[in-house]
């Protein structure tokens, strides 16, 4: 019996320092169809393909041979690259996500169940400062420039179809695997990205319900005057399930 837990204890102890290794924070999730929740960080701006990728943390998503690179604090997609998977005999059920870089290549490799996909890119020193600039720049376009006397449901309105792609995917997952109201799966999918959401600041504090995707599924949330999420709950339907505000899209219509 020592034997055998001595046997197991170096086996963990390989593990974790091969897990030392990868640039990783945080836990990956399985989707179903992808992988999400893995967090990268990349020293330098680099460009795959036609594709420019600012440096910085960055959330890394891969779906659909695509993988899709956002910012953690505001979930804005900032580049998508596509990438070609390559068959291994080793299986992995918890997908990892390692970086190497060099002065004149980055590469990244996701291993997830027999599958590898890689990615190779080109630093881009020069452009690292702008590209981030520009980054920002991109960001605070999609959040200034509001009228003075817009209303807060305007605003609400506003910022959910700014940020609402971000959860589309799990609308897509709920609809393939008939996940239901207040499904654990479901709500693990959504809740942690809304949650990092910042919506701008309004005037009263609000629970809203919005569609994931259109007449098919939807989420309803508390909204504080400083415009963050909390409350999430996850639904499935055309409306949101009785004891919910309606949808705020159609507040809009009645003019409220």
């Amino acid at each position: 019996m020592t034997r055998r837990a001595s046997r197991f204890s170096a086996a963990l102890l390989g593990v974790g320092l091969f897990m030392l290794t990868l640039n990783v924070q945080g836990q990956p999730r399985d989707t179903g169809g992808g992988v999400e929740d893995l967090r990268i960080k990349l020293r330098q701006s680099t460009r795959f393909g036609d594709t420019l990728i600012p440096a910085g943390t960055l959330m890394v998503s891969l779906k659909d041979d695509t993988v899709a690179f956002a910012r953690p604090d505001t979930m804005v997609v900032v580049g998508t690259v596509r990438v070609r998977p390559r068959a291994v005999p080793e299986y992995r059920s918890l997908a990892t996500v390692s970086v190497n870089e060099s002065a004149d290549k980055v590469v990244i490799e996701f291993r997830f169940r027999r599958m590898v996909y890689r990615l190779d890119g080109r630093p881009e020193a020069r452009a690292a400062s702008s590209s981030a600039v520009v980054a920002r720049k991109n960001e605070r376009r999609q959040t200034a420039g509001l009228p003075k006397d817009e209303s807060d449901v305007d605003k609400i309105r506003r910022g959910l179809k700014r940020f609402r792609g971000s959860v589309e995917h799990c609308g897509r997952n709920a609809q393939r695997s008939r996940w239901k109201t207040d499904d654990r799966r479901f709500k693990r999918c959504v809740c942690p990205i809304i949650e990092r959401w910042r919506l701008g600041r309004i005037n009263v504090p609000v629970r809203v319900s919005y569609p994931v995707l259109e007449y098919q599924s939807g989420m309803s949330f508390d909204l504080s005057a400083r415009g963050r999420v909390s409350g999430c709950r996850v639904w499935v339907g055309a409306r949101p399930p009785k004891g919910e505000p309606p949808l705020i899209v159609d507040l809009k219509k009645r003019g409220r």
